[in-house]
């Protein structure tokens, strides 16, 4: 349906910082027809690529501004660190009565009288201010760069390898599917109508049935400029191999290969979105009820990867290196979600026979790029253990809805993730459970040794207190 807009109003309010939610409402539109208005405007012209990141500094300036004024007015027990909005003379966390509290910005000491109560949980014996976490607090936020914010523009706004930017509309050809495909997959001619993702490394596209009669599917085309043409087919072919071996629920399902304008394909089962649309959504996280539905089926989903035994019966652990929120595809109608590139960073690595520093791979996620990878050659860098602190970065973000670390560039994302500690996601969101906050904590360890073995041991940790 076409909507009426103003559009010098419109680009004027988008360009000066207007948050989102208040140009929703003064323009009355939805956030779909916002993204959809917004990429229209810069295809016209309207909005420039220096409006276009301009206005999201604008935005992140204003909400560091917002956040440093929200963390002056928490209070915080001096034992255990424990932060909460309003005063309190008995610590709900360690049990300690509190003589005299102040608020996190506060200069002034606090003081606190012996405990009572249960023993404290959760955190470690030592005192706050030997804590690491404590000398960040007191930073209460880092001052907003100026520069391309973390992350990318929306999924729809991103720019397309030009090798695969004609790809839209053609058919998909010499389709062949496995027998456990469903039938319709390979009695259906099918074609790309949409791109739902698209980064250096490859682009998914939506491929909807000519009849239209039949469910729609995801094909995914790799960056062929990424390797030679015979070995961009054999990374295919073994990107084929561990995908069809996978069997989970929260793993994407692989029905087989094609060709789509003369580029090999892989063809998946088709979600509707991904949990950075579903982030974006939600500027101050999922709801708690939303969270704890997706949280036991993402880490199920990075487990399963990480460790199982394939329909061939080869046991197999594939690190997954490329880890982002929108690696985590969702469907609204079922609640699933479903983790996508499994296997692609290995068959590029065999195939290359070298392996690149990890942040050199293309499309990488810089903003849950572990620390050791800034320092060390990729194979003396744990890929699991690195994926677990990937996952840390998404799950705060959903939490919160912010970045754990923010960054300019591949040199101040390596300075900030070695050497900065990241702000408490209670800090942000007092509502989160303690054990939540805790478990993305030891995520986002800076030494490798001291984070989450797996997935699913912080499945298996869910609800409960555990000591960092």
């Amino acid at each position: 349906m076409a909507i009426t807009l103003n559009i010098d109003a419109f680009v004027k309010d988008y360009c000066g910082g207007v948050p989102d939610r208040e140009l929703l409402a003064r323009h009355k539109i939805t956030a779909k027809e916002m993204i959809a208005v917004v990429k229209r405007l810069i295809q016209d012209g309207h909005i420039n690529k220096d409006q276009y990141f301009g206005r999201n500094r604008k935005i992140q300036e204003m909400e560091a501004r917002q956040e440093k004024k929200f963390l002056k007015s928490l209070y915080h027990c001096p034992v255990c660190s424990h932060i909460q909005p309003a005063p309190f003379e008995h610590c709900p966390a360690c049990g300690h009565e509190i003589s005299e509290v102040r608020t996190v910005g506060d200069s002034v000491e606090t003081h606190s009288a012996p405990p009572v109560g249960p023993a404290r949980r959760g955190r470690p014996e030592d005192s706050a201010s030997d804590h690491p976490m404590a000398a960040e607090t007191a930073e209460t936020f880092p001052e907003p760069i100026t520069a391309t914010p973390i992350g990318v523009p929306p999924e729809e706004l991103k720019i397309l390898p030009e090798v695969l930017g004609n790809l839209l509309g053609l058919p998909v050809q010499s389709v062949s599917v496995s027998p456990e495909s469903p039938e319709d997959v390979a009695t259906h001619e099918f074609k790309v109508t949409e791109v739902m993702a698209s980064g250096a490394q490859s682009v998914m596209f939506k491929a909807e049935s000519i009849s239209g009669s039949c469910r729609p599917l995801a094909v995914i085309v790799l960056n062929p400029e990424l390797l030679p043409e015979t070995g961009f087919a054999e990374v295919v072919r073994r990107i084929l191999t561990y995908q069809s071996a996978m069997s989970d629920r929260n793993i994407l399902t692989v029905y087989g290969s094609g060709t789509l304008g003369g580029q090999p394909a892989l063809i998946h089962e088709y979600m509707p979105s991904n949990l950075e649309i579903l982030a974006a959504r939600e500027p101050e996280g999922l709801s708690l009820e939303l969270l704890m539905n997706v949280l036991p089926q993402v880490l199920n989903a990075l487990g399963y990867c990480h460790m199982h035994r394939g329909k061939d019966g080869v046991v197999r652990r594939l690190p997954h290196l490329n880890l982002g929120p929108s690696r985590f595809l969702y469907d609204d109608d079922t609640g699933v979600v479903k983790l996508e590139g499994c296997g692609v960073w290995k068959s590029f690595v065999e195939v290359r026979q070298h392996k690149n520093r990890l942040w050199e791979e293309p499309g990488v996620d810089m903003a849950g790029l572990a620390p050791e990878a800034f320092v060390l050659n990729s194979k003396f860098v744990n890929p699991f253990l690195a994926d677990v602190y990937a996952l840390g970065a998404v799950i705060y973000r959903l939490a919160t809805g912010h970045e754990a670390f923010t960054a300019a560039d591949v040199e101040e994302y390596g300075f900030v993730h070695l050497r900065k500690f990241p702000v408490p996601p209670r800090v942000h969101r007092y509502q989160l459970p303690s054990w939540l906050d805790a478990m993305i904590l030891k995520c986002l360890a800076k030494e490798p040794e001291k984070r989450w073995r797996s997935a699913t041991q912080m499945e298996l940790q869910i609800g409960k207190d555990f000591s960092l």
